[in-house]
């Protein structure tokens, strides 16, 4: 595989593994900033455009990053299986099908994507209109993040009570929204 960005071209092998650092600060960097603005003559309005001119080289970098290791991980994607079996009467008739846990899919993805500096978490929201809104973000460790967003109501299927309801919708939307955010299907 080959990668082109920030102006060079790089082989990556399918078993490479990207080493991601925790990034940190320098020690003193604002040392010589903060001497310069107690000059007289310090523009401010320059100071403004530079730092504006490096979050968004920062932000670039992290989305190049990001990208990076997204493809990396989809080199060697986690298998998940439907790993849980659901049978019930219904009517004269009896449902049999088969499902991926969530804790099935969460330590897959978390295994394949954490050499790769990713991570996986959910926002959680409830509208006024009784509607549950889970959103599952891709994070790199430089900070770049992607997002995919589902909806939906109560599950009142079964003998549920109120809270099973929506802890039935949330736990189904965080398979769901994190399975796209990650491009990944399940295999029977």
């Amino acid at each position: 595989i080959f990668i082109c960005g920030g102006g060079f071209v790089k082989e990556v092998k399918e078993s490479t593994v990207v080493s991601v650092s925790e990034p940190t600060v320098q020690q003193g960097s604002l040392s010589p900033l903060v001497q310069a603005a107690m000059d007289k003559d310090f523009d401010v309005a320059k100071l403004e455009k530079m730092l504006e001119i490096q979050k968004a080289y920062e932000a670039n970098e992290a989305k190049k990053a990001y990208y990076f290791a997204m493809n990396a991980f989809k080199a060697s994607p986690p298998e998940i299986f439907k790993d849980n079996k659901v049978s019930y009467e219904a009517g004269n008739s009896t449902v049999e099908y088969r499902h991926e846990t969530l804790g099935h899919i969460g330590e897959e993805i978390n295994k394949a994507m954490t050499p790769h500096g990713l991570s996986y978490t959910w926002d959680i929201e409830q509208d006024d209109n009784a509607q549950i809104k889970v959103t599952c973000k891709i994070s790199h460790a430089l900070g770049h993040t992607e997002c995919v967003s589902m909806r939906t109501g109560a599950d009142t299927s079964g003998s549920k009570n109120n809270i099973q309801a929506w802890g039935s919708s949330v736990k189904y939307l965080k398979r769901y929204t994190l399975l796209a955010a990650t491009g990944l299907t399940s295999k029977d």
